[in-house]
């Protein structure tokens, strides 16, 4: 009975020690989880939007950019190809897809995309402000 408990208690130990070290700052350093592949930074100009998204590896014609609707669709997509030639392998491209909705004052047909150095940039101008000229009313 006491070797039950003793293995049971070794068990749910043992079985949460992951857990503990993906929470240790130094080892999720050096074996990450988590990736920033597709993190963005955004700015808003008085003339455009900016956006600068990650994506190492990857090369224009992997990255797939469309809008829907009032979505902005920003994909890329890894073909599954199993490499044997690594000994150790501790990166690797994954697939993504993130979208934003585009505010109503951006030009959904002017655009400008281009991947720099592992860096999706992405320009959306701004529509025009109409600006009301005052009208004047004849009086009949």
């Amino acid at each position: 009975m006491k070797n039950q408990n003793l293995e049971q208690f070794a068990n749910e130990f043992f079985g949460c020690l992951p857990t503990i070290f993906e929470r240790t700052p130094f080892v999720k350093n050096i074996y990450p989880r988590e990736s920033n592949l597709g993190a963005i930074n955004i700015i808003e100009n008085d003339n455009d939007y900016q956006m600068e998204m990650l994506v190492p590896g990857f090369t224009k014609e992997d990255v797939k950019i469309e809008i829907d609707d009032d979505l902005l669709i920003i994909s890329a997509k890894v073909a599954d190809v199993i490499e044997d030639k690594w000994n150790r392998k501790e990166f690797h491209k994954k697939s993504f897809v993130r979208s934003f909705k585009i505010p109503e004052d951006a030009k959904e047909e002017d655009i400008d995309a281009k991947v720099e150095n592992g860096i999706l940039h992405l320009k959306i101008n701004k529509k025009e402000e109409e600006t009301k000229k005052p009208k004047l009313i004849e009086i009949k």
